[in-house]
């Protein structure tokens, strides 16, 4: 740790705002693969209302990663990807297609996407209750300027109940297998 700043002259931080949940005509501001996980990180910006340019104030204001989403490129996920690759053509005539992607992920910078974000509960690493804002449904963007969309309900986390003291666990199987046991 740097030993010499004074603290008393640093400013604390409080809270933030946070971008209302609904639609937002985004654009894509960075994109990193991560092959090994097989997936991308896909950082972006509202472009269009009064929330224009909204993530890259934050990211000044604070130096805080925010404005990002994951999306996963596995097998499991493709039809995910697919639908995010579909709505990213349908705001870009003329400038990206599915067919000319080509998995190459630079394909994506600088384009246009409609971007719903809903609110979701959390635990925070104190396992405190707080609530986030995250990309739910990727949209043409003439969706979003048209109100073609509709804003989620609030995702409550819920919490699974201990079992009672003294039961095995409901996955035992998973956690123990056959092999594992002495017996």
């Amino acid at each position: 740790m740097n030993s010499n700043r004074d603290w008393t002259r640093t400013e604390a931080a409080g809270d933030f705002e946070k971008l209302p949940p609904g639609g937002y005509v985004c654009a894509v501001s960075a994109v990193r693969d991560n092959p090994g996980k097989e997936y991308l990180e896909i950082e972006y910006d509202v472009v269009d209302g009064p929330k224009r340019g909204f993530y890259t104030e934050m990211r000044r204001r604070v130096a805080w990663k925010c404005g990002y989403f994951i999306k996963s490129y596995k097998d499991s996920a493709a039809g995910f990807f697919r639908a995010f690759l579909d709505a990213v053509e349908a705001s870009n005539p003329g400038k990206f297609s599915v067919a000319g992607f080509c998995n190459d992920e630079s394909r994506l910078m600088r384009m246009y996407v409609g971007i719903v974000l809903g609110e979701e509960e959390y635990l925070n690493k104190d396992d405190e209750l707080r609530t986030r804002v995250t990309p739910v449904l990727f949209l043409p963007i003439e969706d979003i300027r048209s109100g073609n969309f509709k804003t989620p309900e609030l995702k409550k986390l819920t919490l699974k109940k201990p079992a009672p003291y003294g039961a095995p666990p409901t996955d035992f199987d998973e956690i123990v297998g056959d092999d594992d046991l002495p017996f």
